[in-house]
């Protein structure tokens, strides 16, 4: 069974090298992410000093960020139940 390739081939044989506006976009998007995630809890840890606080900073945040998303999603569900009962 073929497949269609991923990539597309030039006319001389190798791969053309093309990126988009989106792909770039999602690469500087992960790149700074990915700085984030593993440089600030270095930094964290030595302005601190105790496993402890990290951990129990990361974990107000966790808490944080699951009730923002739970106010969203009830934002969500009010603003679906009034265009229901209008609709």
């Amino acid at each position: 069974m073929a497949t269609a390739p991923l990539l597309k081939q030039s006319t001389t044989g190798s791969l053309e090298r093309s990126i988009g506006f989106f792909t770039a976009t999602c690469v500087v998007i992960a790149n700074v992410i990915g700085v984030g995630i593993f440089t600030t809890p270095g930094f964290l840890a030595r302005d601190l000093g105790s496993p402890f606080a990290v951990l129990s900073i990361w974990v107000l945040g966790g808490v944080l960020a699951i009730a923002g998303a739970l106010s969203y999603s009830e934002l969500g569900a009010e603003d679906l139940a009034q265009i229901v009962k209008t609709g």
